[in-house]
């Protein structure tokens, strides 16, 4: 399997930090901003054009500005949009008391709004709609959940020919390239993912797995990346 990790485009939470440094005003499910809009739009022309190879399979977080990031995605390539429900973002969705640095489990996006976003978004069977209900994921959760994440895609795509893609987040990014290259931790070099960068995991060879590249952002002009 060849898999195309895709982080979703800038959302209202990412402008307010790089604007401020504080997490003052974070919202649980922030959506896209109008640059969120135009960087998916641009990072599904490149994928429609060819430029990192044809993408057969294309998978996403269930939260909200994933969702809408792999609409754009879907409607260039015109492939529908599996919700892969673990791939969430680290912590899951939550909100934060300022003062005490609390996080407790928020409502997240119900379907009907995910798809209002991308209509051919398609569910598993069995998932529950709301598909969050918390606790929110301590950080000694993630890797594993991130290697349970892979081992399923490389179960299920093994034999798929073209890349399998897969929208998701920054931070849990870094957990699914550290389980995909077998790091047994997190390392303290952290994987930077702008937003809607690529980052290309060629896991043909289990023996062998090869990072090709990562935070590829080469179908964005520069004034357009954020969060790099």
């Amino acid at each position: 399997m060849r898999l195309l990790l895709i982080r979703h485009g800038e959302s209202a939470n990412n402008a307010a930090y790089a604007a401020t440094g504080l997490r003052t005003g974070r919202v649980a499910e922030p959506e896209l901003t109008p640059l969120g809009h135009r960087q998916a739009a641009a990072l599904g022309e490149a994928l429609a054009g060819g430029v990192v190879g044809p993408v057969e399979v294309l998978l996403t977080s269930p939260m909200l500005r994933a969702v809408q990031t792999a609409g754009y995605l879907a409607r260039a390539l015109s492939r529908p949009v599996t919700v892969c429900p673990q791939a969430y973002e680290s912590g899951g969705v939550y909100d934060l008391d300022h003062d005490s640095g609390v996080r407790t489990a928020a409502p997240c996006a119900s379907f009907a709004q995910l798809r209002a976003h991308c209509p051919d978004l398609h569910f598993p069977p069995g998932l529950a709609d709301p598909w969050w209900s918390g606790p929110h994921e301590t950080p000694p959760q993630r890797l594993p959940r991130a290697r349970r994440v892979l081992a399923e895609l490389q179960e299920r795509y093994a034999a798929t020919p073209g890349l399998v893609a897969l929208v998701a987040h920054q931070h849990f990014a870094q957990h699914v390239i550290a389980a995909a290259l077998g790091l047994p931790a997190l390392p303290a070099l952290f994987f930077t993912q702008g937003n809607t960068a690529t980052t290309l995991l060629d896991l043909r060879d289990a023996a062998h797995p090869v990072m090709r590249w990562s935070n590829g952002l080469e179908h964005l002009h520069p004034d357009l990346r954020t969060g790099c």
